[in-house]
Protein backbone atom coordinates (compact mmCIF):
# COMPACT_ATOMS: atom_id res chain seq x y z
CA UNK A 1 0.00 0.00 0.00
CA UNK A 2 1.48 3.35 -0.94
CA UNK A 3 1.94 6.10 1.65
CA UNK A 4 -0.86 8.31 0.26
CA UNK A 5 -3.35 5.47 0.57
CA UNK A 6 -2.19 4.58 4.09
CA UNK A 7 -2.75 8.19 5.19
CA UNK A 8 -6.16 8.45 3.56
CA UNK A 9 -9.29 8.17 5.74
CA UNK A 10 -9.95 4.74 4.23
CA UNK A 11 -6.41 3.59 4.96
CA UNK A 12 -6.56 4.79 8.56
CA UNK A 13 -9.97 3.15 9.03
CA UNK A 14 -8.66 -0.15 7.64
CA UNK A 15 -5.64 0.02 9.96
CA UNK A 16 -7.89 0.74 12.96
CA UNK A 17 -10.14 -2.21 12.09
CA UNK A 18 -7.14 -4.51 11.73
CA UNK A 19 -5.81 -3.38 15.12
CA UNK A 20 -9.22 -3.91 16.76
CA UNK A 21 -9.56 -7.36 15.19
CA UNK A 22 -6.12 -8.37 16.46
CA UNK A 23 -6.98 -7.16 19.98
CA UNK A 24 -10.33 -9.00 19.89
CA UNK A 25 -8.68 -12.21 18.65
CA UNK A 26 -6.14 -12.04 21.49
CA UNK A 27 -8.90 -11.44 24.07
CA UNK A 28 -10.90 -14.39 22.72
CA UNK A 29 -7.85 -16.69 22.80
CA UNK A 30 -7.14 -15.72 26.42
CA UNK A 31 -10.79 -16.12 27.47
CA UNK A 32 -11.07 -19.56 25.88
CA UNK A 33 -7.91 -20.64 27.69
CA UNK A 34 -9.39 -19.45 31.01
CA UNK A 35 -12.65 -21.31 30.33
CA UNK A 36 -10.68 -24.50 29.68
CA UNK A 37 -9.24 -24.31 33.22
CA UNK A 38 -12.80 -24.67 34.56
CA UNK A 39 -13.66 -27.77 32.53
CA UNK A 40 -13.40 -31.42 33.56
CA UNK A 41 -11.73 -32.30 30.23
CA UNK A 42 -10.11 -29.10 28.88
CA UNK A 43 -8.66 -30.81 25.80
CA UNK A 44 -12.13 -31.72 24.56
CA UNK A 45 -13.37 -28.11 24.59
CA UNK A 46 -15.10 -26.93 21.43
CA UNK A 47 -15.95 -23.22 21.26
CA UNK A 48 -18.59 -21.54 19.13
CA UNK A 49 -19.64 -17.95 18.65
CA UNK A 50 -16.92 -16.44 20.83
CA UNK A 51 -16.91 -12.67 20.51
CA UNK A 52 -16.00 -9.54 22.41
CA UNK A 53 -18.98 -7.75 23.92
CA UNK A 54 -18.92 -4.12 25.00
CA UNK A 55 -22.01 -3.15 26.99
CA UNK A 56 -22.28 -0.29 29.50
CA UNK A 57 -18.52 0.37 29.35
CA UNK A 58 -17.80 -3.25 30.29
CA UNK A 59 -15.83 -5.55 28.01
CA UNK A 60 -16.25 -9.31 28.14
CA UNK A 61 -15.76 -12.31 25.90
CA UNK A 62 -18.94 -14.33 25.47
CA UNK A 63 -19.75 -17.55 23.65
CA UNK A 64 -20.58 -21.23 23.88
CA UNK A 65 -18.41 -24.14 24.98
CA UNK A 66 -19.01 -27.86 24.70
CA UNK A 67 -16.76 -30.42 26.38
CA UNK A 68 -16.75 -33.94 27.74
CA UNK A 69 -18.53 -34.62 31.01
CA UNK A 70 -17.59 -37.13 33.71
CA UNK A 71 -19.10 -39.97 31.67
CA UNK A 72 -16.92 -39.24 28.64
CA UNK A 73 -19.74 -37.88 26.47
CA UNK A 74 -20.08 -34.34 25.22
CA UNK A 75 -22.10 -32.32 27.73
CA UNK A 76 -23.71 -29.95 25.20
CA UNK A 77 -23.28 -26.25 24.54
CA UNK A 78 -23.03 -24.04 27.61
CA UNK A 79 -22.90 -20.24 27.66
CA UNK A 80 -19.79 -18.65 29.10
CA UNK A 81 -18.59 -15.12 29.79
CA UNK A 82 -15.12 -13.96 30.77
CA UNK A 83 -14.45 -10.49 32.18
CA UNK A 84 -10.82 -9.98 33.03
CA UNK A 85 -9.87 -13.27 34.66
CA UNK A 86 -13.36 -13.98 36.02
CA UNK A 87 -15.00 -16.92 34.25
CA UNK A 88 -18.76 -17.42 34.39
CA UNK A 89 -20.47 -20.57 33.16
CA UNK A 90 -24.23 -20.98 32.87
CA UNK A 91 -23.95 -24.03 35.14
CA UNK A 92 -22.68 -21.74 37.93
CA UNK A 93 -26.31 -20.88 38.65
CA UNK A 94 -28.84 -18.07 38.33
CA UNK A 95 -26.57 -15.30 39.62
CA UNK A 96 -23.94 -16.20 37.02
CA UNK A 97 -26.57 -16.30 34.27
CA UNK A 98 -27.90 -12.88 35.33
CA UNK A 99 -24.36 -11.43 35.27
CA UNK A 100 -23.71 -13.03 31.89
CA UNK A 101 -26.83 -11.33 30.57
CA UNK A 102 -25.47 -7.97 31.76
CA UNK A 103 -22.09 -8.59 30.16
CA UNK A 104 -23.19 -10.27 26.95
CA UNK A 105 -26.63 -8.85 26.28
CA UNK A 106 -28.56 -12.13 26.33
Amino acid sequence: MDLRRQNSPEGRAAAALATEKAANDAAIDMAEMLVKFRLRDPESAQFAGSSVSRINKQEAVCGLVNSKNGYGGMAGDEWFAVKGTDVLLASDGPDAVRRMGQLCGH
